[in-house]
């Protein structure tokens, strides 16, 4: 196919973490993988097996990489990645398709999938989860529907695959969708207003009790190997596996081992040379001892940092640094608050 090749091309010349990043969304947007994501978290597919599911799924667009040097954004394949609208700007969406229930009133439903690796970038993701249901909303004038055709409007989902996530929410599935409420009366016509959801999977257990939460996390974790992650999906889940699967699998697990590797090179060598640094500033042994322990101290720090600022892994730096994930976090936010 023309899209998967396009996204071979353009891979070539990624580096190992945007390359990681494209890996994942391809194995999401895996008809096989979005078939149960939609039955475990719509309300419109609950009730149907994944095999009813696929032949009802639109072939997914998904958010490729540029291949041009100095290129930072990413270049979209396909216009239905992409949404802009007058003055509000571009944004651009993972995974995004259209989907047509299977019962007898067959409806058209606009779907966003979003991974996600960082739970706490800064703001509430739910807020831009709301932000991009309501632009596939906003979009569809002129293309669902037009003048004041408003009943030809299509509902849209926008889910997120979260995967760095704390572990007082991980292991969670919630879903934000608008309610009527009755000030005053009791009404009780019809009113379609059910048009926009916003789902966050929150991922962190692969043993959970929940299948999409145990399946998702058994085909991103970094700890699995690509054999492991293709058998237990088939045995598990009833997903038979495909070359095209396989080798994303395969390429993503290389790269999540390079990825942690690289960390771990690049913090030894900062730790080396800023341990030594600090270290054998001063030859007297109470000197020694204190400079030490001081560039010992500033050399985690400075594997957390770096670490973080490359990856936006809180997890990786601390592996990396060998402390717990709340000291990184404490430590990222003192540097914050010294650079206010």
């Amino acid at each position: 196919m023309e899209r998967r090749s396009h996204l071979s091309r353009a891979i070539a010349s990624a580096d190992d973490k945007a390359k990681y990043d494209a890996y994942v969304k391809e194995i999401l947007s895996d008809k096989e993988i979005l078939a149960r994501i939609l039955k475990y978290t719509t309300e419109e597919f609950k009730d149907y097996a994944p095999a009813d599911i696929i032949p009802c799924i639109e072939e997914p667009e998904v958010s490729e990489i540029p291949v041009e040097r100095g290129m930072t954004n990413m270049r979209i394949a396909g216009t239905s990645t992409e949404n802009s609208t007058g003055n509000e700007g571009t944004i651009s969406y993972d995974i995004r398709f259209s989907v047509i229930t299977p019962g007898k009133e067959r409806i058209k439903i606009l779907v966003d999938a979003e991974a996600q690796n960082n739970y706490h970038p800064g703001y509430d993701l739910v807020t831009r989860g709301i932000f991009y249901a309501a632009r596939m909303l906003s979009v569809q004038h002129d293309v669902e529907f037009t003048g004041d055709d408003y009943d030809r409007i299509k509902k849209c989902y926008s889910i997120w695959i979260c995967t760095d996530v704390p572990k007082k929410y991980a292991n969670t599935i919630t879903r934000y969708k608008y309610s009527s409420e009755n000030i005053f009366g009791n009404f009780s016509g019809k009113a379609r207003y059910d048009l926009m959801t916003v789902v966050m999977i929150r991922l962190g257990d692969i043993t959970s009790t929940n299948n999409l939460i145990r399946l998702l996390d058994t085909v991103l974790s970094s700890d699995l190997t690509a054999e492991r992650k293709e058998n237990l999906p088939e045995h598990d889940f009833g997903i038979i596996p495909t070359i095209q699967r396989k080798g994303d699998l395969e390429e993503m697990c290389n790269l999540s081992s390079g990825l942690i590797e690289k960390g771990r090179q690049i913090g030894e060598r900062i730790g080396f040379e800023n341990g030594e640094k600090a270290g054998f500033e001063n030859g007297e042994k109470t000197g020694f001892i204190n400079g030490e322990r001081s560039g010992f101290d500033k050399a985690t720090r400075a594997i957390v940092h770096r670490t973080y600022e490359r990856y936006r892994d809180y997890e990786m730096a601390a592996l990396l640094a060998d402390v717990s994930v709340d000291q990184v976090k404490k430590w990222l936010s003192e540097n914050t608050e010294e650079s206010l």
